[in-house]
């Protein structure tokens, strides 16, 4: 690594003063299980200054708001894998955050780490997407928030000003009688890279029509995604078998309409449709039983 400098602060004042004083163009680890490999793949860390953030305690906090929670983002995918209040709160996160490759990874690399790499394999960002996740970012102490489907503008390239950091992530709670669903597919069953992933968020009112329905595809597009259109073409209507179809064929349709013809399309797009529709009337049935539980 050819650096120009390093700095691991462990306070955020520390860091701030720490970025005041260098003068080259600052760079932020965050656990660096990425690192290596692409600074041998490209030099991209050449001669700027590395802040580590990794001994900063202030960014490994679990924050409980009425109506959301905030991770520092510094926690780990282990950390918010096994957290109570998180598992009850956001748990489409925890179980994304559960299956990261293999145990020593997940104990070491942060959902910081993992928004900031900007790959569209990485696998919390389908779950945040889905579930309206805001990422806090800091810059000398200044704050700003960006929904995480707009902070990435590509593979690899967030929307950060100069010496701007991501400090923590808002999550909203999902509100009482929300269905998930969550699924990462590989290559094998461990530890692979994402093939794709699909995080489904339902609601179903009393009389089975939807009143909320999110979904967010992984590791298709250039960065997380929700799909507004989809979503307000069916909330109102009734779910059943029929519906369920329609609903799971539309949305594997922005899979060619958004990311173009590829050759994965031929596996991603029925693939998604496939996942999509069995997530539907899983949680159709779900509903079903609870009523004449």
């Amino acid at each position: 690594m050819e650096f120009a400098s390093y700095h691991r602060p462990r306070t955020l004042e520390a860091l701030y003063t720490a970025l005041r004083q260098e003068t080259a163009d600052a760079v932020f680890l965050s656990a660096c299980t990425d690192v290596l490999v692409q600074d041998r793949a490209s030099g991209a860390f050449a001669g700027k200054a590395a802040f580590d953030l990794t001994a900063i305690e202030e960014l490994k906090t679990v924050a409980e708001e009425p109506d959301a929670v905030c991770l520092g983002a510094e926690l780990t995918h282990g950390q918010i894998a096994e957290c109570a209040l998180l598992r009850d709160c956001v748990p489409p996160l925890c179980a994304a955050c559960s299956q990261i490759g293999a145990v020593q990874l997940r104990n070491r690399a942060t959902i910081g780490g993992n928004i900031g790499n900007a790959s569209p394999a990485g696998d919390t960002l389908g779950p945040l997407a889905a579930l309206d996740a805001s990422v806090g970012l800091d810059c000398l102490g200044t704050r700003r928030w960006l929904p995480v489907t707009e902070l990435i503008e590509r593979p690899g390239k967030l929307c950060l000003k100069d010496r701007e950091f991501i400090r923590e992530i808002r999550i909203p709670k999902m509100p009482e009688g929300m269905q998930w669903r969550f699924r990462k597919v590989g290559r094998r069953q461990a530890l692979a890279i994402s093939r794709l992933t699909l995080t489904v968020l339902l609601k179903l009112e009393p009389d089975r029509t939807i009143g909320v329905c999110r979904a967010a595809v992984g590791a298709v597009f250039p960065r997380p995604m929700r799909f507004p259109d989809w979503e307000r073409q069916f909330c109102g209507r009734g779910l059943d078998a029929a519906a369920a179809h329609e609903m799971a064929a539309a949305l594997a349709s922005r899979i060619p309409e958004i990311a173009g013809i590829r050759p994965s399309t031929r596996y991603k797009q029925p693939v998604t449709q496939l996942l999509c529709e069995r997530f539907l009337k899983e949680m159709l049935a779900d509903a079903a039983s609870e009523t004449r539980g």
